[in-house]
């Protein structure tokens, strides 16, 4: 008997794990999108955590470079200035209606966060974090408008969420929370399948029209990219069911939601277009050209290819191979963004190879005159949403033609905008079509149904999904976060001197001037280095970030690095109380100029910092805050008038337009006659007259006739120049004007001086207007 006992415990202790197994598996189908739900939000949250680290360092900067502006923008949504603030750009400010981005869902939850936690590294990194989450809940969505559902969905939503772009595009980083990009994929296979006319005609349609518009807002407020990405995917894809369908009516009930994608965009950018429009930019403050679409455009061979990060067992061959593909492609003349973040994972790659197999298999359906997709039912016996491999197709088709150099990008920006450059941006697209093409083809063939087999996907799936795309991003960000500390702990000692030597609100002027945004280097200092200070020390004013092309920025640009006795008495009036100097600016001999005049005007530097390479020095107004000294120019003398806002002065009709300059000069080389437009940036700036310097070439003396003529007066000079001689200039007017032309004439043939190869006749140094 005892024996028989010991033999039927094992067969019921099996019964009863089956059991149990058999009622967890009727629990979660029967709340199948609840228990997917905290399944993809809990995952993703995890292997957030284990890819990132300790959740302690998300108060760390994770990098600089284009990252740096986020983390100044957040800290202003925090303290309640949406549109920007004085902290940065000072006097006049950081103005972000000149730049938006429409990155509305994004500032608003990294304000919440900012005024929640008072840490601007905080609350950025903490809208990283939650994007992992969000994502997921988004792709499941898409997964189960393909009608996969159970274990295979979770897998394939958090799957998608930790492809390479998610956890690398750090730089931009709202570009990197993706959720919108995935969202507007499903709005799309919405559309496309014709579910959108479905619910908006059944009983319910009040609630999916609330849902709709919802997504919609999301996708539109997220940022131009994704926002323009859905608009052209929810258009392909409302041709697409009309063609399906038959019906003309289809296509504007299609269109519906590109519609709410377009007004929730240009909600998003109304305040800045109507700011722009009273208050013009002086000059293109994000020029784009259509040649920039073939240069930041997708390289599909990448997409294809897992990244080589990987930490699966035997995938050293494979990421060595990969590797040499990125060498090979760095060797020659590059069309196409090349790194790390648009690469696939062997998820994608899995993926991939899942779709490819689902359309080969519909083919042969078809060839064999058996139905191409059979009906598919979810695991709770309804019926699936139709979406085809063919809607997923199209669209993937059109994605890939806009993703690839000298594709369809090209010719929208030729055609269109060339403002919308960086189509490489289109990777979390490209996977989440990728994914939903896979997942129509498991749910349609009917991969892995049996009792275990969606378990053994999912719990297997997890482990390479923890090799693959998780653990080998965290020896990357413990990297990134020691340098952001690194960074800002530098930038805390230098300014912790600094508010020892001038303790107080005051402002700083930063030196070199560096345009914002998006300038080139200025020799070794990268365009966003300066807002490191900002970010270590908020309780000063900090010169730089001004929008570049704007009144607020003019007075920088003119001023550059040429400091003389005026500038220090106009800088002290204005509210700085120091001039920051970033030695990484200059060439050597430039910086040992300016150090040895800025020693002359201020005396020794007050703080140092960062190896030497910074310097401080202290202006005689040190104390007054900015508040006792707003710039109101109407209230200026007409001399600090013109310092605050400097009339600009442009060529008209000069072939070589463009000016040169280095540390402390601007000047245009002319080959033959010119005239200079000068005009008041603004009414109450008004100027007498424009001082400069004329050089002849060396090749040939010249003689040299200034006008200046505002249409009712004019004053002229005319100077005799031996070859290679310079003469100062300047001209006066008898009564104020806002806008004059500036004429320069000459005698002689233009001329080639030894060691140049463009003619030249004289150049024209530093116009500048003046009262």
């Amino acid at each position: 008997m005892a024996e028989d006992l010991n033999d039927t415990a094992p067969a019921s202790g099996t019964a009863r794990a089956s059991a149990a197994f058999d009622a967890i598996t009727r629990w979660c189908r029967r709340f199948g999108l609840l228990v997917e739900s905290v399944s993809v939000v809990a995952l993703s949250s995890v292997f957030f955590v284990i890819g990132f680290g300790p959740i302690g360092r998300l108060r760390f900067p994770l990098a600089g470079g284009d990252l740096i502006p986020a983390y100044v923008v957040g800290r202003m949504w925090a303290d309640g200035s949406p549109f920007g603030d004085a902290s940065v750009g000072f006097p006049f400010g950081m103005d972000l209606r000149y730049f938006p981005t429409a990155d509305l869902t994004q500032n608003v939850l990294v304000g919440v966060f900012g005024a929640a936690t008072k840490d601007a590294f905080l609350a950025t990194n903490l809208l990283f974090a939650v994007s992992f989450p969000l994502t997921a809940l988004a792709m499941l969505w898409v997964v189960r408008l393909c009608g996969l559902r159970g274990p295979v969905a979770v897998f394939a939503a958090v799957g998608l969420t930790l492809i390479p772009y998610h956890w690398l595009r750090i730089g931009h980083i709202f570009l990197g929370t993706m959720y919108s990009a995935v969202l507007a994929v499903a709005l799309a296979l919405l559309v496309g399948t014709g579910e959108v006319r479905r619910r908006l005609r059944s009983p319910h349609r009040g609630w999916h029209a609330l849902a709709l518009l919802g997504a919609a807002f999301v996708v539109g407020a997220s940022g131009v990219y994704y926002a323009c990405f859905g608009i052209m995917l929810i258009a392909v894809a409302a041709v697409y069911d009309t063609f399906r369908s038959g019906r003309a009516r289809s296509l504007l009930v299609g269109l519906l939601p590109a519609l709410l994608v377009v007004a929730s965009l240009g909600l998003a950018l109304f305040p800045a277009w109507w700011f722009v429009r009273e208050h013009p930019a002086l000059a293109g403050v994000a020029e784009r050209f259509p040649f920039e679409s073939v240069s930041y455009s997708g390289a599909l061979a990448f997409v294809i290819l897992p990244a080589p990060l990987s930490q699966v067992p035997g995938m050293d061959a494979v990421n060595e191979f990969v590797r040499s593909a990125y060498v090979q492609a760095g060797a020659t003349t590059q069309s196409g963004v090349i790194w790390y973040a648009d690469a696939g994972s062997l998820f994608t790659v899995a993926a991939i190879l899942v779709a490819l197999g689902g359309a080969l298999h519909a083919v042969r359906r078809r060839a064999a005159g058996r139905p191409a997709t059979p009906p598919a039912e979810t695991a709770t016996g309804t019926a699936a949403i139709p979406v085809a491999l063919g809607l997923v197709g199209t669209l993937l088709t059109v994605v890939v033609l806009f993703f690839v150099p000298w594709g369809l990008n090209f010719l929208f920006a030729m055609t269109v905008s060339p403002q919308l450059r960086a189509w490489d941006r289109l990777v979390p697209v490209i996977f989440t079509l990728v994914v939903a093409a896979a997942s129509v083809a498991w749910r349609r063939w009917r991969i892995a149904r049996g009792r275990f087999a969606p378990w053994v996907v999912l719990v297997v799936g997890l482990g390479f999904l923890l090799m693959d795309s998780v653990l080998p991003y965290r020896s990357q960000f413990y990297a990134w976060t020691d340098a952001g500390a690194g960074a800002l702990a530098t930038g805390k000692a230098y300014t912790d001197q600094l508010e020892a030597a001038i303790p107080g609100e005051c402002a700083v002027l930063q030196l070199p001037y560096v345009a914002y945004p998006e300038a080139p280097p200025v020799e070794n200092l990268s365009a966003y280095e300066h807002l490191w200070l900002p970010l270590a020390d908020p309780q000063k004013e900090w010169s730089f970030g001004a929008m570049k092309g704007t009144v607020d920025s003019a007075w920088l640009e003119q001023l550059g690095n040429d400091l003389d006795a005026q500038a220090v008495q106009e800088l002290a009036a204005g509210g700085f109380c120091a001039v920051h100097v970033d030695r990484r600016g200059y060439t050597e001999d430039d910086y040992a100029s300016l150090m040895a005049n800025l020693r002359g005007l201020l005396g020794a530097p007050v703080a140092t910092g960062h190896d030497g390479d910074w310097s401080a020095f202290r202006l005689p107004s040190a104390g007054d805050t900015p508040e006792d000294v707003a710039i109101e120019l109407d209230a200026l003398s007409d001399t600090s008038q013109l310092f605050w806002a400097p009339a600009r002065i442009r060529p008209t009709g000069v072939p070589s337009a463009i000016p040169e300059s280095d540390a402390f000069s601007t000047w245009w080389t002319l080959p033959g006659e010119a005239s200079f437009d000068v005009t008041a940036i603004d009414p109450a700036a008004d100027f007498t007259g424009v001082s400069m310097e004329v050089v002849a070439s060396t090749c040939s003396a010249r003689t040299v006739t200034v006008t200046l003529d505002d249409g009712t007066n004019e004053s002229s000079t005319t100077v005799q120049l031996a070859a290679g001689q310079s003469e100062p200039v300047a001209l006066e007017l008898p009564s104020p004007t806002t806008r004059a032309t500036l004429a320069v004439e000459f005698t002689g043939e233009a001329c080639v001086p030894d060691g140049a190869e463009l003619a030249s006749s004289v150049t024209v140094r530093d116009p500048l207007a003046t009262w």
